[in-house]
C-alpha cells in the first residue's frame, strides 16, 4: 500500500498533468477513471480532433547525475501487464462512452505517458504553480 506522502506526490504528478493538458488545448474526461476488476486510468482526456487520449502519469524525483535516468524509469516502469491493464481498461470506457452516446462518438483513441520530474530536495514545497517540475508528454506511448 502506497504510503501517504507517495500518494501525495502522485496527486501533484496528477494535477500537474492535468494542468498540462488543460494548457496544450485537451479537455480532460475524467481522472482516476476505475474499469470494475480491469483496472484504472490516471486521466481521460480529448484533444481538439475529439480523440480520446488515456494518459498514464509518472511522478519521479529528478535525478541528478544523468537528466534522462529518471525519464527511462518512469518509462521502464510500464511493464507489459500494465500495458495490457491500460489498453483493457481503455477499451471498457470507449464501449461504454459508445453505448452512452451515439451522436457524439470520439475519432479513436490513444495512450500517452506524462512524466513529472521534481527536485527531491524541494519535496516539502511543490505545489501547482512551482518551476521545480519538469514534464514530458510521450504520445503514442505504446501501439493501441
Amino acid at each position: 500500500m502506497p504510503s501517504t506522502t507517495n500518494k501525495l506526490i502522485a496527486k501533484f504528478g496528477e494535477d500537474l498533468a492535468c494542468n498540462y493538458l488543460i494548457n496544450n488545448g485537451y479537455t480532460v474526461l475524467a481522472r482516476n477513471w476505475h474499469s470494475g476488476r480491469f483496472g484504472e486510468i490516471d486521466i481521460i482526456a480529448q484533444n481538439s480532433d475529439r480523440l480520446t487520449v488515456f494518459v498514464e502519469v509518472k511522478t519521479r524525483k529528478r535525478a541528478q547525475e544523468n537528466k534522462y535516468a529518471s525519464f527511462w524509469l518512469g518509462q521502464e516502469s510500464i511493464n507489459f501487464r500494465k500495458r495490457q491493464k491500460i489498453l483493457i481498461t481503455a477499451n471498457s470506457y470507449m464501449a461504454k462512452l459508445k453505448k452512452a452516446s451515439a451522436n457524439k462518438e470520439a475519432s479513436g483513441m490513444r495512450i500517452d505517458i506524462i512524466l513529472v520530474e521534481y527536485d527531491h530536495k524541494h519535496l516539502s514545497s511543490l505545489s501547482l504553480k512551482s518551476d521545480l517540475a519538469d514534464i514530458t508528454h510521450i504520445k503514442d506511448a505504446f501501439v493501441v
